[in-house]
């Protein structure tokens, strides 16, 4: 087989990441300003230009970085973690594929698991996690966007400041990993786990049969929120994104509630107000793209809990329709957005429809 024939093969059994345009931020608004995937990518592999985002399949390696950075988990990989469930305990197992091991639960890359990714496994009792990996520091995949380290650490910030058990990260040598990983098989398949038998797994190749695999990613239609393992009620705690309206600038437009994809800004009718609920964030920073007044900010792995914002309702004197704003504005209107943005001037309807 000639080197041009080896690299097409190659190519050919990368598993590029699966693509769910719906879900885009940029197909839901032109202004959106996410570049995740293009900046995650450690091969330049994601194109982004005013007319469409593509990939460029040639420079793909499949690493599956760009899954972790999507905050709207609109690409998805095929890659899994083993769950076992051993003596009543959940475990997880994940490795590196440059780790030299095989198996079950390795991966392209540890930097390809996002906080979905543990969210799932924690909704399924996992409480320990297994991990072996390569050598990051002269790995070409390794970004200092995407941190395998950072998250657990910001992850287990999060569990505690909400009172829920320790998720377990225990970190092995890779061969290490792989005797424990085929442990784990075998005891769940129920076989009993002399140290011959024991050695007897090891060297040769554990199928697991009756496990269950968590998919990477998979299910793009329906992902674990952080509301869906947090206790029912905590609304204060450390949260990955927090969304936050300046009350003095908003406008009062409903733009950020009109957006958002998670429900985290929504309007209540009786009060009325708008509550910003951080469990439903996901960081895709929508909200702050259709601020017209940079109102909304979203900040990252803070100790936050909800707002509401107070709204004043009342009927524009020049063109006599209702309009609401924050109440903390001292300052009472008479006008509305439009008519104050508009110097009072009187509209007629194809300047609205044009403006």
């Amino acid at each position: 087989m000639s080197l041009h024939e080896l690299l097409e093969k190659v190519k050919q059994e990368i598993a590029f990441p699966q693509i769910d345009a719906e879900r885009c931020v940029h197909s839901l608004i032109e202004q959106a300003s996410c570049q995740a995937c293009v900046n995650a990518c450690p091969n330049g592999a994601w194109l982004l230009d005013d007319e469409q985002l593509g990939l460029d399949t040639q420079a793909c390696d499949g690493c599956g970085i760009c899954v972790a950075a999507c905050p709207q988990s609109a690409i998805a990989h095929d890659y899994q973690l083993r769950i076992y469930d051993y003596k009543g305990r959940g475990i997880a197992v994940v490795a590196c594929e440059r780790a030299g091991v095989s198996g079950d639960g390795v991966i392209p890359c540890l930097h390809a698991l996002a906080l979905p990714e543990f969210l799932k496994v924690y909704a399924r009792g996992v409480r320990v996690l297994l991990v072996t990996r390569g050598n990051c520091t002269d790995c070409d995949r390794s970004t200092a966007s995407q941190s395998f380290d950072l998250l657990l650490e910001n992850y287990r910030r999060l569990l505690g400041s909400h009172g829920l058990p320790a998720l377990s990260v225990r970190e092995y040598r890779p061969y290490e990993w792989q005797a424990r990983n085929q442990l784990l098989a075998l005891e769940s398949q129920g076989q009993s786990v002399s140290r011959r038998g024991f050695l007897r797994g090891v060297a040769g190749e554990v199928i697991g049969q009756g496990m269950e695999a968590v998919p990477g990613g998979t299910e793009l239609k329906k992902c674990i929120e952080l509301s869906d393992v947090l206790p029912e009620g905590s609304t204060e705690g450390i949260f990955p994104h927090v969304p936050r309206i300046d009350p003095r600038e908003c406008l009062g437009c409903d733009a950020c509630v009109n957006l958002c994809p998670q429900g985290a800004i929504v309007m209540q009718d009786q009060p009325l107000r708008y509550t910003v609920d951080p469990r439903h964030c996901n960081g895709c920073g929508l909200c702050v793209d259709v601020c017209d007044a940079r109102a909304v900010s979203v900040t990252d792995w803070v100790h936050a809990s909800g707002q509401t914002i107070e709204l004043r309702k009342d009927r524009c004197q020049a063109c006599g329709v209702p309009f609401y704003y924050p109440k903390a504005q001292e300052a009472e209107r008479s006008l509305c957005r439009i008519c104050t943005d508009s110097g009072r001037r009187k509209w007629n309807l194809f300047q609205v429809l044009d403006s």
